[in-house]
């Protein structure tokens, strides 16, 4: 097609596979999925079908209209948010830890179709997975997996409950090589599509069990105007964020005498900020990042917020003396932390 770059996903087969992580299998039978919804511009409503498998263990889903077409426009690009309620055993805690992709690709010079992929659960931080790329020229099958270290502090699903939203999304693109080269008279096409005619995307999914006094540590970032605190100190480096390291533990599920910490973000400035209420006093909640307890123990410290009237900004640490140190007041005492 003249002018034009391609980049279409039409069919998406989804198997689940598990993987234990620090623990004994979990029961197969009591793993499966409830629902399916999605939301997005590659998915747009009546532009989908899906169906689920008796056992729950696969689904299929067929997306009318998820392509991607640039001529002389250097950039297109669409997504798609998948929403799969599932039921797991009583227990567990499980997360993504691998995605496989499968199809074929033409491309003209300069030109780059990229698929990037991203999951949480309610409640928690998005974990992104690293980004499928292919460069132009290319003319091939494909077969890329995108798989994180279990290792590292990637979305569990919380404890407590059967029934869990595990949200994957997607985002198709195609954009320059290199630089700001781009062949605005070059043709392309990406398919995710396997030998048999359908595109496939095996899901594989990592087990462990649940531990009511688990610590997780909760990292600082900083890119030179915002501080975030996060489960994933390489959270946001591609937005230039750069780990300042581990600066408290938080208890990763909820036990009497514990609250949630929330991480905010003043959409009005980008100003990241931590709370213990739900709605972030109005600002745009992103998740739960842990729990602190509500009373002191042994062993525990402070979790303070502060704030600088002169700067405009928040500002969370368990060292009170950082927040005097640089010009900070305590506006909110946020709970006890190791």
């Amino acid at each position: 097609m003249k002018n034009q770059n391609i980049f279409s996903l039409s069919l998406l087969g989804v198997c689940l596979s598990s993987q234990v992580a620090f623990a004994d299998n979990p029961d197969p039978s009591q793993i499966y999925m409830n629902t399916i919804s999605y939301q997005g511009s590659g998915c747009e409503d009546g532009r989908v079908a899906y169906d689920i498998s008796e056992d729950g263990q696969a689904m299929t889903i067929l997306f009318d209209d998820y392509s991607v077409e640039t001529g002389r426009n250097p950039l297109s690009q669409k997504d798609c948010t998948l929403i799969l309620n599932m039921h797991i055993p009583e227990g567990w805690s499980f997360a993504l830890f691998a995605i496989e992709y499968s199809g074929y690709t033409s491309l003209s010079r300069f030109n780059m179709a990229q698929l990037d992929s991203k999951y949480w659960f309610d409640g928690t931080i998005q974990t992104k997975l690293p980004a499928m790329k292919i460069h132009g020229p290319y003319v091939n099958d494909f077969i890329r997996s995108n798989q994180l270290n279990l290792n590292s502090n990637i979305a569990w699903s919380k404890c407590g409950g059967t029934n869990k939203n595990l949200n994957l999304k997607t985002k198709l693109s195609i954009k320059p090589n290199t630089g700001n080269r781009w062949n605005p008279n070059g043709t392309g096409n990406m398919m995710l599509d396997s030998v048999d005619g359908e595109i496939r995307s095996q899901l594989s999914l990592a087990w462990k069990k649940c531990s009511s006094n688990q610590l997780v540590d909760i990292y600082r970032l900083f890119n030179g105007k915002d501080r975030m605190f996060s489960l994933d100190p390489n959270e946001g480096s591609s937005l230039g964020y750069q780990s300042e390291g581990a600066k408290f533990a938080l208890l990763s599920d909820q036990i009497p005498g514990t609250h949630a910490i929330y991480r905010c973000v003043n959409l009005l400035n980008g100003d990241h900020f931590l709370s213990k209420q739900a709605n972030c006093e109005g600002a745009r909640a992103e998740g739960i990042l842990g729990y602190a307890k509500t009373d002191n123990a042994p062993g525990l410290r402070q979790l303070y917020r502060c704030y600088s009237p002169r700067l405009k900004d928040f500002a969370s640490t368990a060292e009170l003396q950082e927040c005097h140190n640089n010009g900070y007041t305590v506006s909110q005492q946020l709970g006890w932390v190791k």
